[in-house]
């Protein structure tokens, strides 16, 4: 049976839904509609979960003890996993030892075995900063590699979304890839939408590592941001954050939110 869907709850959800098959809606029967309002987008998936449970002829109450089980352990292990990492790049100050992003990068990597989501606002000289991923990905071939990166709309208007998002693949391809095979690409459509004057970009930064570790940065994949820049980040070796956050850059691929680059 499979609980990895718990992950993508939060704790307050856990809670809501425990509470409702001790004594709530839940208790008398699973519905959609109340794992709906309960759950969210997970709904579904929750309740294929909670109809195995009871295929095995458990209660709703048995169900909120298996759920209780699998939150206390949740938060066990967080109380028990690393403090956050804070990296700081930059110039070193009293009391204040920075961190570089690159060595980060350097170590994080490696550790990935089957998958490795970046997004990232801006890339510059990519050749040079993507050398340890590239590495990667030619150590281990099945590693699943998704880049989700922000491709701004042609200034002059006169080149479509299909052209331009063409243009900056040959540009990637000629000036920031170092490697023969390319990772997964995504890019943000909305940033082709003006909106009362108003354009949408791709701002984030992070790198998430087999869905168990995910560092947020401020840093894009520039030489000057891994090398020159002041530039604040966190590791968090935390499962459950991990996956939210890869979770949700996958449901913005699957819904067309982030659209492949061809």
């Amino acid at each position: 049976m499979n609980y990895d869907v718990l992950r993508t709850l939060t704790d307050d959800q856990i809670q809501a839904m425990i509470a409702s098959l001790k004594s709530g809606m839940l208790s008398i029967g699973v519905t959609q509609a109340t794992l709906n309002e309960l759950a969210g987008t997970s709904a579904k998936s929750i309740q294929q979960l909670l109809d195995q449970l009871m295929a095995t002829g458990m209660s709703a109450q048995q169900c909120a003890t298996v759920l209780d089980a699998v939150y206390q352990t949740r938060i066990s292990m967080i109380r028990e996993s690393p403090d956050p990492d804070l990296i700081i790049s930059g110039p070193e100050v009293s009391n204040v030892l920075p961190k570089s992003t690159e060595a980060l990068m350097q170590t994080l990597f490696p550790e990935a075995k089957r998958e490795i989501l970046i997004v990232t606002y801006a890339i510059h000289n990519g050749n040079e900063v993507f050398k340890p991923l590239v590495a990667c990905m030619e150590r281990s071939p099945g590693l699943k590699v998704r880049l989700c990166v922000n491709i701004p709309a042609c200034k002059e208007g006169m080149r479509s979304e299909e052209q331009v998002v063409q243009r900056y693949m040959r540009n990637f391809r000629q000036k920031h890839w170092p490697g023969d095979v390319l990772p997964l690409m995504y890019y943000y459509p909305r940033a082709f939408v003006t909106d009362q004057g108003v354009v949408s970009s791709l701002h984030t930064k992070c790198v998430v590592i087999d869905r168990s570790a995910a560092f947020v940065t401020s840093a894009n994949f520039t030489k000057a941001a891994k090398k020159h820049n002041i530039e604040t980040g966190v590791l968090l070796r935390r499962a459950a954050i991990a996956e939210k956050l890869a979770t949700y850059f996958d449901r913005l691929i699957e819904c067309g939110e982030l659209r492949r680059c061809e």
